[in-house]
Formats: C-alpha cells, sequence, structure tokens
C-alpha cells in the first residue's frame, strides 16, 4: 500500500487518466464535427433541391413591351396564343407580375403556372420567338442562376441550356453541370 501513498505514482496515474479522457473527447467531438459537416452538406443539398422544386413551374418572360394599365396574366395568355400557339387560358396561372429591372428595359414578367405540364408546353415552343426580342427562361435559384452564368462565360450562351432546373452545356455532347467543380473541363 506504500505505493498508493508515492505522489508521483499518483500523479502518473492522474496523468495517465486525464490523457486517456482527453483522447476518447477529442475522437468524440472529431467524429461529431465530420457528422455535422455532412449534415449540413445533405441540409443544403436538400435545401436546394425543395427551393428548386417550388420553382419547378415558373417561367420569366422578357423584352415584354409594358403599359400603365396592363393586366400580366393577360399578356402572358396573348403572347402564348398568338406568338407560341400554345392554348393557354387564364386557369393555368397561379399568378403573375412584372419584376424590377433597369432603367429604360422592360420590366420582365415572372409567371407561376399551375401545373408543370403547361410549363413544358410554352418551353417546347419557345423557340417560335427567335428572331423577336421576346425570351422566356426558367426561374432559377440564386445559385443556379450564378452557375449558368458562369457556365456561359466559360462556353458561350448558345452552348449552356436548362431544362427542369438543370444546367447542361453542349459542347461535342450534352453535359449536366451541378456545380462550380462541374465547369472546370472547360477551361
Amino acid at each position: 500500500m506504500s505505493y498508493l501513498i508515492n505522489s508521483g505514482f499518483l500523479d502518473r496515474l492522474f496523468n495517465s487518466m486525464i490523457t486517456r479522457m482527453n483522447d476518447l473527447i477529442d475522437t468524440r467531438i472529431k467524429n461529431y464535427e465530420t457528422e455535422v459537416t455532412v449534415l449540413k452538406l445533405k441540409l443544403e443539398e436538400t435545401e436546394d433541391r425543395l427551393e428548386a422544386q417550388e420553382r419547378r413551374n415558373i417561367i420569366r418572360i422578357f423584352g415584354v413591351p409594358e403599359n400603365a394599365s396592363e393586366d400580366t396574366d393577360k399578356l402572358v395568355v396573348d403572347l402564348c396564343r398568338n406568338k407560341l400557339n400554345v392554348d393557354l387560358s387564364l386557369n393555368d396561372i397561379d399568378c403573375s407580375h412584372r419584376l424590377k429591372s433597369k432603367v429604360g428595359e422592360h420590366r420582365p414578367i415572372i409567371v407561376k403556372l399551375c401545373r408543370r405540364n403547361v410549363k413544358n408546353l410554352i418551353f417546347r415552343a419557345k423557340t417560335r420567338l427567335k428572331g423577336t426580342k421576346t425570351i422566356i427562361r426558367e426561374d432559377l435559384t440564386p445559385k443556379r442562376l450564378q452557375l449558368v452564368k458562369e457556365a456561359m462565360a466559360k462556353v458561350g450562351n448558345r452552348n449552356v441550356f436548362t431544362s427542369n432546373g438543370n444546367i447542361f452545356i453542349k459542347v461535342n455532347n450534352i453535359q449536366k453541370v451541378n456545380c462550380l467543380n462541374d465547369l472546370k473541363i472547360f477551361t
């Protein structure tokens, strides 16, 4: 029992226990930090998908002249019927309105459609607008819009397109772009 009274032994035992406890705590903390990082990435991915889902039925129409007493729903229906040959009714539109724009430009119209198949009809027919100043685009999340801009800067406007919130580049073949890293091969 004299070895228990020896302060050197007790100090070494105490220090050994403290070191072991610190190692266990450090290991646990690192495991939790890794788990938190993985969960943050999954949450961000889920939020992106949810936001993209919410915007799936929304389009933006650029280049439509404005007038003071306009009804944007009727403007969209007239555009679709007369220029796109798409039989759109007021019941197909959930809501629409003008967005802010640069001075001197016609403000774009944002349109939330009731059904995705109506949006798809409009998108298939939008090629009929070639040669006009009217452009129809998907409403993208800010993150995806930035990715489109980066892609266009790398490969040109005509080689980038979107479909259902997904971004594609057409150079030799069609490739889907999900993040900035995907653009590295186009340098």
